[in-house]
C-alpha cells in the first residue's frame, strides 16, 4: 500500500522540498500531492490556551450555529489577509503554479501536482492549460472561500475537469448551499471538498453519501480526531481521503513538520484495515486513474 497525502501546500519559505521529503519518510508517506501556497508564512504554538480556542471554534462550525459561520466567515479581514488565532497573513491572490512544476521536475518520484487557478484573476482556462500534461500533474485547486468568488464562477473550470476526467479540489467558502451546484450541473465531475466540507460539516456529509463522484478529504487543523471520526462514519470510508494541508501547522519558523498527526486520526479509527488502507492512498490513486 502507499500512503498518499492529497493535500499540500508548496512553500518553501516555511518548509524546503528536501525537509518535507525527510518528514514523509518518518512517517512512511509514499506522495504527496502539491499544491501552490495560498497565503503567507504563519505559524501557530500549541499550546494549551490555543488548543482549547481550537476546540472551542471547530465545535461552534460543527454544529453551524450562526456563530460558527461567523467565526468562518471572520478569518478574513475583507482586506485580502486571512486571520487565524492571532496571525493576520496576506492572501496570495495569483498562485504560483510554476513553483509545483518545478518540484514534480525536481522529484517526481514523490510529488503529485494540482494546478491551483483563481477565476478573479487573469483567465483560468489559460493558466490550467498552460501547466495540464506536465507528467505528475493530476487535477484542479479552487479556493472561493480565500479569493471570494460564488461557486457558479467555477462552471468552466469544472467543465475542463470534466472533459479531462480529472479531479477538482475545492475549499468551500459559506456561500448557502454552494456544494450542490457543481455535482448537479457536471455529474460526471470527480469533486473533493476540502477539510472534510468545511463549513458545511453535517449538511455536506447528508449530500456527499448521495453522489458518486463527490469525496472529502480529512486536511487540515480545522478538523480534530472527533471531525474526522464523524466524517468517515457519516459518508462512508470509500468518500475519504488523507491529506494535511501543511506546511501549516509547524509551531516556528525552522521547526520540522509532523505527517503522522492525521495519519493517527485514521489509523486509530475503528474500522478494518483494508478501509484504513483505502482512505490512506488507495482512494485517491482510483480517483487520479
Amino acid at each position: 500500500m502507499i500512503v498518499v497525502d492529497c493535500h499540500f501546500h508548496l512553500d518553501e519559505n516555511m518548509l524546503s522540498l528536501e525537509k518535507l521529503i525527510g518528514a514523509m519518510d518518518k512517517a512512511g508517506i509514499g506522495k504527496t500531492v502539491l499544491m501552490a501556497k495560498l497565503c503567507e508564512p504563519f505559524y501557530i504554538e500549541h499550546n494549551p490556551k490555543n488548543e482549547r480556542l481550537k476546540k472551542l471554534m471547530r465545535g461552534l462550525i460543527l454544529n453551524l450555529s450562526p456563530v460558527g459561520k461567523g467565526i468562518y466567515k471572520s478569518f478574513l479581514d475583507g482586506r485580502g489577509n486571512f486571520k487565524i488565532m492571532g496571525n493576520t497573513v496576506g492572501i496570495s491572490m495569483v498562485p504560483d503554479n510554476s513553483s509545483v512544476a518545478g518540484a514534480l521536475k525536481r522529484y517526481p518520484e514523490r510529488f503529485l501536482g494540482w494546478i491551483t487557478v483563481n477565476p478573479g484573476q487573469g483567465n483560468p482556462q489559460e493558466e490550467i492549460e498552460a501547466f495540464w500534461g506536465l507528467p505528475g500533474m493530476v487535477g484542479v485547486k479552487v479556493h472561493p472561500f480565500f479569493h471570494g468568488y460564488r461557486i457558479e464562477q467555477l462552471d468552466s473550470v469544472a467543465g475542463f475537469c470534466q472533459e479531462r476526467n480529472c479531479p477538482l479540489i475545492i475549499h468551500l467558502s459559506s456561500q448557502p448551499g454552494c456544494y450542490r451546484h457543481l455535482p448537479e450541473k457536471f455529474p460526471r465531475l470527480k469533486v473533493i471538498y476540502a477539510h472534510a466540507g468545511i463549513p458545511h460539516f453535517r449538511k455536506i456529509w447528508e449530500y456527499v453519501k448521495t453522489k458518486k463522484n463527490v469525496y472529502l478529504d480529512l486536511s487540515s487543523d480545522y478538523l480534530d480526531e472527533n471531525i474526522a471520526g464523524l466524517t468517515v462514519k457519516a459518508v462512508g470510508h470509500e468518500k475519504c481521503l488523507y491529506g494535511t494541508d501543511g506546511p501549516y501547522g509547524i509551531e516556528r519558523p525552522g521547526g520540522a513538520y509532523d505527517y503522522s498527526k492525521i495519519k493517527g486520526w485514521v489509523e486509530r479509527m475503528s474500522i478494518p484495515d483494508r478501509q484504513k488502507e483505502d482512505i490512506l492512498g488507495g482512494n485517491f490513486m482510483q480517483l487520479i486513474n
